[in-house]
Parts: C-alpha cells; sequence; structure tokens
C-alpha cells in the first residue's frame, strides 16, 4: 500500500511567494506572513497619521539601488501603482524607515518591458523608528 503525503500550497499575496508542502509547516508559514502584513500596515498607519503624504512603504532590499537613488516596486502590491512626481515614500530598513522623494521616472529597458518602472528618488532626510 502507497503512502501518500498530504500536501498544500499557499500564495502569499503581498508578496508572491509560493509555498508548498506539509498542510502544519505551510499553515505556521502562511501564520506568519499574515502577522508581517498586520505590522506593517500598523507601521504604515502610524507612519500615515504623522505624514500624510505617505503614498507607500516599501523593504529597503536590492529593488533600491542606493548609488543611483532609484526605486523599483516589484512586489504584486507596489506594481499596479503608478507614483508621481513629489510623491513620498518609506523604505524600510531594519530599525528604521528613511523618507524619499520621488523625483521622475527613469528609463529601463529591460524592467519597462516587464511593466515595471524605475523611479529616481532623493532623501528627506526624515526617519521613522519601526515599532519593533
Amino acid at each position: 500500500m502507497e503512502r501518500r503525503l498530504m500536501r498544500e500550497t499557499y500564495i502569499d499575496p503581498n508578496s508572491g511567494i509560493k509555498i508548498s508542502g506539509d498542510p502544519k509547516i505551510v499553515s505556521f508559514i502562511k501564520s506568519v506572513c499574515h502577522e508581517i502584513d498586520r505590522l506593517e500596515k500598523d507601521d504604515f498607519e502610524s507612519m500615515r497619521a504623522v505624514f500624510p503624504l505617505l503614498k507607500e512603504m516599501h523593504p529597503d532590499d536590492g529593488w533600491i539601488n542606493r548609488i543611483k537613488n532609484t526605486y523599483t516596486p516589484c512586489y504584486p502590491r507596489f506594481v499596479k501603482r503608478v507614483l508621481s512626481i513629489g510623491s513620498f515614500v518609506a523604505l524600510q530598513g531594519s530599525t528604521s524607515y528613511r523618507i524619499v522623494k520621488i523625483e521622475g521616472e527613469v528609463k529601463s529597458p529591460f524592467l519597462n518591458s516587464l511593466g515595471r518602472r524605475v523611479y529616481k528618488f532623493s532623501d528627506t532626510g526624515w526617519r521613522f523608528e519601526r515599532s519593533r
């Protein structure tokens, strides 16, 4: 008699990450994703209360070019938004968020062909401490 392993699949709607495997493990990872989303939403709402012009929050990760000061919204929750010149974005670091101002759009044939926008930004010097 062949024993079949139960498998479950979860696709996180915010990050687009797909997880498959044992239902208990997938359930745990799903709960962690939901908790991270809740904490990020709390941080964003707290920042918006102080700074209502803030348009979005994005991890300060590989999609941020710190030398050229460019920002590529890459995760599903950001891709459909179009930022205008003067929009403010919070880039999430390990201990704080730095607020940057969108200065314009940069042409990037490869990323643009994939439907991605690349924005040039300037650092405002404003920081918000993370809540955790």
